[in-house]
Protein backbone atom coordinates (compact mmCIF):
# COMPACT_ATOMS: atom_id res chain seq x y z
CA UNK A 1 0.00 0.00 0.00
CA UNK A 2 1.56 3.67 -0.89
CA UNK A 3 0.61 6.24 1.27
CA UNK A 4 1.23 10.00 0.67
CA UNK A 5 1.38 12.15 3.76
CA UNK A 6 0.94 15.49 3.38
CA UNK A 7 2.62 18.06 5.70
CA UNK A 8 3.22 21.67 6.47
CA UNK A 9 6.81 22.48 5.81
CA UNK A 10 8.60 24.44 8.21
CA UNK A 11 10.38 27.65 6.72
CA UNK A 12 12.11 29.40 9.22
CA UNK A 13 13.81 26.77 11.75
CA UNK A 14 12.75 24.18 14.45
CA UNK A 15 8.91 24.48 15.48
CA UNK A 16 8.84 21.15 17.76
CA UNK A 17 4.83 21.73 18.05
CA UNK A 18 4.84 21.53 13.79
CA UNK A 19 6.99 18.49 14.40
CA UNK A 20 5.13 16.98 17.12
CA UNK A 21 2.05 16.87 14.35
CA UNK A 22 4.18 15.02 11.75
CA UNK A 23 5.46 12.90 14.22
CA UNK A 24 2.45 11.53 15.47
CA UNK A 25 1.35 10.46 11.63
CA UNK A 26 4.57 8.38 11.69
CA UNK A 27 3.26 6.66 15.06
CA UNK A 28 0.04 6.23 14.14
CA UNK A 29 0.91 4.65 10.70
CA UNK A 30 3.49 2.75 11.80
CA UNK A 31 1.08 1.17 14.24
CA UNK A 32 -1.16 0.56 11.98
CA UNK A 33 0.33 -0.15 8.40
CA UNK A 34 3.70 -1.37 9.47
CA UNK A 35 4.12 -2.72 5.81
CA UNK A 36 2.94 0.45 3.80
CA UNK A 37 5.22 2.21 1.91
CA UNK A 38 4.51 5.62 3.31
CA UNK A 39 6.17 9.07 2.09
CA UNK A 40 5.88 12.36 3.91
CA UNK A 41 5.76 14.95 1.19
CA UNK A 42 5.65 19.09 1.81
CA UNK A 43 4.52 21.90 -0.73
CA UNK A 44 8.84 23.02 -0.55
CA UNK A 45 12.13 21.89 1.70
CA UNK A 46 12.16 22.15 5.07
CA UNK A 47 14.99 24.46 6.57
CA UNK A 48 15.41 22.38 9.52
CA UNK A 49 17.78 19.60 11.25
CA UNK A 50 15.50 17.75 13.60
CA UNK A 51 17.97 15.22 14.53
CA UNK A 52 17.68 11.66 14.24
CA UNK A 53 13.92 10.75 13.31
CA UNK A 54 12.59 7.91 12.07
CA UNK A 55 10.99 9.27 8.91
CA UNK A 56 12.04 11.81 6.42
CA UNK A 57 10.09 14.78 4.72
CA UNK A 58 10.75 14.97 0.67
CA UNK A 59 9.43 17.81 -1.51
CA UNK A 60 6.62 17.67 -3.58
CA UNK A 61 8.57 19.15 -6.42
CA UNK A 62 6.24 20.51 -8.79
CA UNK A 63 4.56 17.43 -9.74
CA UNK A 64 1.30 15.10 -8.89
CA UNK A 65 2.40 11.80 -9.74
CA UNK A 66 3.10 10.81 -6.05
CA UNK A 67 -0.22 11.60 -5.05
CA UNK A 68 -2.15 9.94 -8.53
CA UNK A 69 -0.02 6.89 -7.56
CA UNK A 70 -0.96 6.65 -3.83
CA UNK A 71 -3.18 4.12 -2.79
CA UNK A 72 -4.23 6.72 0.27
CA UNK A 73 -3.60 10.44 0.28
CA UNK A 74 -3.50 11.97 3.76
CA UNK A 75 -3.38 15.56 4.38
CA UNK A 76 -2.63 15.91 7.92
CA UNK A 77 -2.82 18.69 10.42
CA UNK A 78 -2.41 22.46 10.83
CA UNK A 79 -3.54 24.96 8.78
CA UNK A 80 -3.00 24.04 5.38
CA UNK A 81 -6.76 24.62 4.21
CA UNK A 82 -7.26 28.28 5.41
CA UNK A 83 -7.23 31.00 2.96
CA UNK A 84 -3.81 33.03 5.19
CA UNK A 85 -1.98 30.03 4.80
CA UNK A 86 -2.82 29.35 1.25
CA UNK A 87 -1.43 32.47 0.42
CA UNK A 88 1.69 32.35 3.16
CA UNK A 89 2.96 29.35 1.34
CA UNK A 90 2.53 30.66 -2.50
CA UNK A 91 4.67 33.82 -1.30
CA UNK A 92 7.57 31.25 0.09
CA UNK A 93 7.21 29.42 -3.40
CA UNK A 94 8.16 32.65 -4.91
CA UNK A 95 10.68 33.76 -2.43
CA UNK A 96 12.39 30.39 -2.80
CA UNK A 97 12.23 30.47 -6.64
CA UNK A 98 10.30 27.74 -6.55
CA UNK A 99 7.76 29.95 -8.61
CA UNK A 100 8.26 32.41 -10.65
CA UNK A 101 5.52 34.60 -10.22
CA UNK A 102 2.40 34.70 -7.45
CA UNK A 103 0.06 33.25 -10.14
CA UNK A 104 2.59 30.31 -11.10
CA UNK A 105 2.48 29.79 -7.05
CA UNK A 106 -0.95 30.20 -6.76
CA UNK A 107 -1.66 27.24 -9.05
CA UNK A 108 0.70 24.99 -7.73
CA UNK A 109 -0.65 25.72 -3.90
CA UNK A 110 -4.49 25.05 -5.47
CA UNK A 111 -3.08 21.94 -7.15
CA UNK A 112 -1.23 20.38 -4.47
CA UNK A 113 -3.47 21.50 -1.27
CA UNK A 114 -6.65 21.35 -2.84
CA UNK A 115 -6.05 19.09 -5.40
CA UNK A 116 -8.01 21.43 -7.37
CA UNK A 117 -8.40 20.00 -11.44
CA UNK A 118 -7.69 16.54 -10.11
CA UNK A 119 -10.38 13.97 -11.21
CA UNK A 120 -12.44 11.97 -8.66
CA UNK A 121 -10.68 8.80 -8.28
CA UNK A 122 -7.74 11.24 -6.33
CA UNK A 123 -10.77 13.13 -4.67
CA UNK A 124 -12.17 9.37 -3.40
CA UNK A 125 -8.43 8.00 -1.73
CA UNK A 126 -8.32 11.42 0.23
CA UNK A 127 -8.23 11.79 3.76
CA UNK A 128 -7.94 15.04 5.56
CA UNK A 129 -7.41 14.91 9.54
CA UNK A 130 -6.55 16.97 12.37
CA UNK A 131 -7.16 20.19 10.66
CA UNK A 132 -8.23 23.71 10.97
CA UNK A 133 -9.85 26.95 9.54
CA UNK A 134 -10.24 28.34 12.96
CA UNK A 135 -8.50 31.65 11.68
CA UNK A 136 -11.18 31.75 8.50
CA UNK A 137 -13.74 34.51 8.54
CA UNK A 138 -17.11 35.79 6.92
CA UNK A 139 -15.13 37.98 4.48
CA UNK A 140 -12.82 35.00 3.10
CA UNK A 141 -16.21 34.35 0.67
CA UNK A 142 -14.80 37.18 -1.04
CA UNK A 143 -11.92 34.97 -2.94
CA UNK A 144 -14.43 33.30 -4.97
CA UNK A 145 -11.74 30.61 -6.49
CA UNK A 146 -10.79 29.75 -2.37
CA UNK A 147 -13.76 29.30 -1.81
CA UNK A 148 -14.45 26.98 -4.71
CA UNK A 149 -11.76 24.72 -3.96
CA UNK A 150 -12.33 24.33 -0.18
CA UNK A 151 -15.62 23.63 -0.73
CA UNK A 152 -14.73 20.81 -3.57
CA UNK A 153 -12.07 19.19 -1.65
CA UNK A 154 -14.52 19.07 1.59
CA UNK A 155 -17.49 18.14 -0.62
CA UNK A 156 -15.30 14.98 -2.20
CA UNK A 157 -11.99 13.92 -0.07
CA UNK A 158 -13.41 10.14 1.23
CA UNK A 159 -13.09 11.67 5.08
CA UNK A 160 -12.44 15.00 6.70
CA UNK A 161 -11.45 15.18 10.15
CA UNK A 162 -11.43 19.15 12.06
CA UNK A 163 -9.51 19.36 15.39
CA UNK A 164 -12.05 21.69 17.08
CA UNK A 165 -15.50 22.79 17.09
CA UNK A 166 -15.57 25.87 14.86
CA UNK A 167 -14.31 23.95 12.13
CA UNK A 168 -16.27 20.96 12.38
CA UNK A 169 -19.43 23.54 11.92
CA UNK A 170 -18.22 25.04 8.93
CA UNK A 171 -17.14 21.51 7.42
CA UNK A 172 -20.70 19.92 8.28
CA UNK A 173 -22.10 22.75 6.68
CA UNK A 174 -20.43 22.34 3.71
CA UNK A 175 -20.99 18.64 3.49
CA UNK A 176 -24.82 19.37 4.46
CA UNK A 177 -24.76 16.28 6.14
CA UNK A 178 -24.85 17.74 9.99
CA UNK A 179 -25.40 13.82 11.28
CA UNK A 180 -21.78 13.03 10.12
CA UNK A 181 -19.71 14.31 12.66
CA UNK A 182 -15.92 16.16 11.47
CA UNK A 183 -15.07 16.64 14.57
CA UNK A 184 -12.09 14.96 15.36
CA UNK A 185 -8.52 15.91 17.24
CA UNK A 186 -5.65 17.96 16.89
CA UNK A 187 -3.33 15.52 14.76
CA UNK A 188 -0.22 15.48 17.42
CA UNK A 189 -3.08 14.15 19.89
CA UNK A 190 -2.62 10.32 18.37
CA UNK A 191 1.22 10.76 19.71
CA UNK A 192 1.29 8.20 22.30
CA UNK A 193 3.61 7.92 25.43
CA UNK A 194 4.97 5.06 24.27
CA UNK A 195 6.45 6.99 21.08
CA UNK A 196 9.57 7.20 22.34
CA UNK A 197 10.81 3.34 22.48
CA UNK A 198 9.45 3.12 18.90
CA UNK A 199 11.85 5.89 17.79
CA UNK A 200 14.62 4.58 19.10
CA UNK A 201 14.65 7.86 21.21
CA UNK A 202 16.60 7.52 24.89
CA UNK A 203 14.47 9.01 27.45
CA UNK A 204 16.54 10.45 30.41
CA UNK A 205 14.70 10.06 34.22
CA UNK A 206 15.51 12.29 37.14
CA UNK A 207 18.44 10.42 38.98
CA UNK A 208 16.42 9.66 42.36
CA UNK A 209 12.77 10.00 40.48
CA UNK A 210 11.20 11.87 44.01
CA UNK A 211 10.86 15.39 43.61
CA UNK A 212 8.08 16.24 41.15
CA UNK A 213 8.73 18.93 38.45
CA UNK A 214 7.40 21.76 37.36
CA UNK A 215 8.07 22.49 33.77
CA UNK A 216 8.18 26.00 32.23
CA UNK A 217 8.43 27.78 29.01
CA UNK A 218 7.53 30.78 27.95
CA UNK A 219 8.13 31.63 24.20
CA UNK A 220 4.53 32.75 22.38
CA UNK A 221 3.82 35.75 24.30
CA UNK A 222 5.17 39.16 25.73
CA UNK A 223 4.39 38.18 29.70
CA UNK A 224 6.99 40.25 31.82
CA UNK A 225 9.52 37.50 33.15
CA UNK A 226 9.71 40.13 36.31
CA UNK A 227 5.30 39.52 36.46
CA UNK A 228 5.30 35.85 36.14
CA UNK A 229 8.43 34.99 38.23
CA UNK A 230 6.77 35.36 41.23
CA UNK A 231 3.74 33.54 40.39
CA UNK A 232 6.24 30.23 39.54
CA UNK A 233 7.98 30.72 42.88
CA UNK A 234 4.93 30.27 44.77
CA UNK A 235 2.87 27.82 42.78
CA UNK A 236 6.88 26.00 43.37
CA UNK A 237 6.67 26.09 46.45
CA UNK A 238 3.03 25.37 47.48
CA UNK A 239 3.77 22.42 45.19
CA UNK A 240 6.84 21.39 46.69
CA UNK A 241 8.64 20.94 43.13
CA UNK A 242 11.68 21.78 41.27
CA UNK A 243 11.50 24.06 38.49
CA UNK A 244 12.89 23.32 35.12
CA UNK A 245 12.78 24.82 31.71
CA UNK A 246 11.36 22.81 28.75
CA UNK A 247 14.00 23.68 25.86
CA UNK A 248 10.06 23.74 23.65
CA UNK A 249 11.56 26.12 21.12
CA UNK A 250 13.84 29.07 19.98
CA UNK A 251 14.09 31.80 17.66
CA UNK A 252 12.64 32.95 14.88
CA UNK A 253 9.48 30.66 15.39
CA UNK A 254 9.67 31.40 19.10
CA UNK A 255 11.03 34.21 21.70
CA UNK A 256 13.88 34.06 23.21
CA UNK A 257 12.77 34.01 26.91
CA UNK A 258 15.18 31.15 28.70
CA UNK A 259 17.54 34.17 29.66
CA UNK A 260 14.79 36.46 31.08
CA UNK A 261 13.36 33.91 33.75
CA UNK A 262 16.37 32.44 34.21
CA UNK A 263 17.72 35.59 35.72
CA UNK A 264 14.27 35.94 38.05
CA UNK A 265 14.12 32.21 39.18
CA UNK A 266 17.27 31.39 40.47
CA UNK A 267 16.28 28.16 42.07
CA UNK A 268 15.70 26.65 37.96
CA UNK A 269 19.14 27.36 37.01
CA UNK A 270 20.30 24.90 39.56
CA UNK A 271 18.44 22.59 37.76
CA UNK A 272 19.07 23.17 34.10
CA UNK A 273 21.75 20.73 32.53
CA UNK A 274 24.57 22.94 30.37
CA UNK A 275 24.15 20.41 27.14
CA UNK A 276 23.21 21.86 24.17
CA UNK A 277 19.55 22.63 23.37
CA UNK A 278 17.83 18.89 22.74
CA UNK A 279 16.33 18.10 19.16
CA UNK A 280 12.45 17.59 18.91
CA UNK A 281 12.06 14.67 19.27
CA UNK A 282 14.20 14.75 22.39
CA UNK A 283 12.13 17.66 23.83
CA UNK A 284 8.86 15.91 23.34
CA UNK A 285 10.51 12.95 25.72
CA UNK A 286 11.33 15.87 28.23
CA UNK A 287 7.50 16.18 28.41
CA UNK A 288 7.44 12.57 29.87
CA UNK A 289 9.68 13.46 32.75
CA UNK A 290 7.27 16.23 33.79
CA UNK A 291 4.14 16.50 36.66
CA UNK A 292 3.11 19.59 35.41
CA UNK A 293 3.95 21.60 32.83
CA UNK A 294 3.06 26.02 32.30
CA UNK A 295 3.64 28.00 29.23
CA UNK A 296 2.17 30.12 26.78
CA UNK A 297 2.50 27.61 23.86
CA UNK A 298 -0.11 25.87 22.10
CA UNK A 299 1.05 22.54 21.21
CA UNK A 300 3.47 22.59 24.47
CA UNK A 301 0.36 22.35 26.38
CA UNK A 302 -1.65 19.88 23.85
CA UNK A 303 1.55 17.14 23.84
CA UNK A 304 1.57 17.80 27.70
CA UNK A 305 -2.35 17.31 28.54
CA UNK A 306 -1.98 14.03 25.46
CA UNK A 307 0.95 12.27 27.77
CA UNK A 308 -0.90 12.68 30.89
CA UNK A 309 0.54 15.83 32.21
CA UNK A 310 -1.74 18.78 33.62
CA UNK A 311 -0.66 21.89 31.91
CA UNK A 312 -1.66 25.24 32.94
CA UNK A 313 -1.89 27.86 29.66
CA UNK A 314 -0.66 31.96 30.11
CA UNK A 315 -2.78 33.97 28.03
CA UNK A 316 -1.38 37.26 27.36
CA UNK A 317 -4.94 39.25 26.84
CA UNK A 318 -3.38 42.66 25.89
CA UNK A 319 -4.40 43.98 22.45
CA UNK A 320 -2.20 42.88 20.60
CA UNK A 321 -2.34 39.22 20.69
CA UNK A 322 -0.07 37.11 19.00
CA UNK A 323 -1.52 36.19 14.99
CA UNK A 324 0.02 32.64 15.47
CA UNK A 325 -2.59 32.00 18.65
CA UNK A 326 -5.24 34.39 18.19
CA UNK A 327 -5.61 34.83 13.92
CA UNK A 328 -5.41 38.40 14.91
CA UNK A 329 -6.20 40.67 12.09
CA UNK A 330 -8.45 37.65 11.11
CA UNK A 331 -11.14 35.54 13.31
CA UNK A 332 -9.65 36.66 16.52
CA UNK A 333 -10.19 33.25 18.04
CA UNK A 334 -7.48 31.88 20.23
CA UNK A 335 -6.39 28.02 19.36
CA UNK A 336 -5.47 27.52 23.17
CA UNK A 337 -8.49 29.07 24.54
CA UNK A 338 -10.58 26.85 22.11
CA UNK A 339 -8.54 23.46 22.90
CA UNK A 340 -8.93 24.17 26.26
CA UNK A 341 -13.01 24.69 26.15
CA UNK A 342 -13.17 21.97 24.23
CA UNK A 343 -12.00 19.77 26.90
CA UNK A 344 -13.48 21.63 29.65
CA UNK A 345 -10.13 22.50 31.06
CA UNK A 346 -10.64 26.00 31.09
CA UNK A 347 -9.52 26.41 34.40
CA UNK A 348 -6.07 25.67 33.79
CA UNK A 349 -6.02 28.76 31.42
CA UNK A 350 -4.55 31.46 33.24
CA UNK A 351 -5.00 35.00 31.84
CA UNK A 352 -2.16 37.87 32.42
CA UNK A 353 -5.19 40.42 33.66
CA UNK A 354 -4.89 38.07 36.91
CA UNK A 355 -1.41 39.08 38.07
CA UNK A 356 -2.46 42.72 37.86
CA UNK A 357 -1.70 43.27 41.47
CA UNK A 358 0.45 41.35 44.32
CA UNK A 359 -2.83 40.27 46.36
CA UNK A 360 -4.18 38.86 42.91
CA UNK A 361 -1.09 36.67 41.98
CA UNK A 362 -0.62 35.04 45.12
CA UNK A 363 -4.41 33.96 45.48
CA UNK A 364 -3.91 33.06 41.59
CA UNK A 365 -0.98 31.04 43.10
CA UNK A 366 -2.73 29.15 45.61
CA UNK A 367 -5.70 28.68 42.95
CA UNK A 368 -3.50 27.14 40.44
CA UNK A 369 -1.61 24.91 43.14
CA UNK A 370 -5.05 23.79 44.53
CA UNK A 371 -6.12 22.69 40.46
CA UNK A 372 -3.10 21.01 40.29
CA UNK A 373 -3.15 18.91 42.88
CA UNK A 374 -7.17 18.26 42.30
CA UNK A 375 -6.90 14.93 40.87
CA UNK A 376 -10.42 14.31 40.62
CA UNK A 377 -11.14 17.20 37.71
CA UNK A 378 -7.49 16.14 36.36
CA UNK A 379 -8.77 12.73 35.54
CA UNK A 380 -11.64 14.07 34.81
CA UNK A 381 -10.39 15.49 31.85
CA UNK A 382 -7.90 13.02 30.98
CA UNK A 383 -10.60 10.73 30.73
CA UNK A 384 -12.44 12.79 28.42
CA UNK A 385 -9.55 13.51 26.29
CA UNK A 386 -8.56 10.14 25.82
CA UNK A 387 -11.60 8.75 24.74
CA UNK A 388 -12.56 11.15 22.13
CA UNK A 389 -8.71 10.90 21.03
CA UNK A 390 -9.83 6.57 21.20
CA UNK A 391 -12.84 7.29 18.86
CA UNK A 392 -11.11 9.63 16.73
CA UNK A 393 -8.30 7.42 16.25
CA UNK A 394 -10.51 4.29 15.67
CA UNK A 395 -12.95 6.20 13.11
CA UNK A 396 -9.76 7.02 10.95
CA UNK A 397 -8.63 3.73 11.01
CA UNK A 398 -11.66 2.26 9.85
CA UNK A 399 -11.83 4.68 6.96
CA UNK A 400 -8.18 4.41 5.98
CA UNK A 401 -8.66 0.25 6.21
CA UNK A 402 -11.89 0.80 4.00
CA UNK A 403 -9.60 2.31 1.28
CA UNK A 404 -6.83 0.00 1.76
CA UNK A 405 -9.34 -2.93 0.85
Amino acid sequence: MKISVVCAPQTFGCNTGMFSVDLAAWYFLHQHFPKADVQYLTLYPHKCNFGPVPFCYEPSNENMQRLQDSDLVLYWGDFQHTLSYRNAVANQLVEQGICNSREQALERVREFLFLAGSEPELLSKTVLYGGTLLFNQADNNGDEVYVADLQRLLRSARRVWVREPFSAFYVNHIQQQNERCAHGTDAAQLLRKDFAGHCGIETVQSADGLQRKLGVFIGRSHLDAKTISPLLTAITDQLQAEQVWLNWGKPPFFMDRKKDFMACLPAMGKVIPTAPAPSPPETLAALLDLDWLISDTYHACVNAWNFGVPAICLIANSHTPLAVNSGAGLSGRDKRVTFYWTYNAAPFLLYSSDLNNEAGLQKKAADISNLLADQSMISHIKAQMSQHVDLSEKSLLRTLRQISI
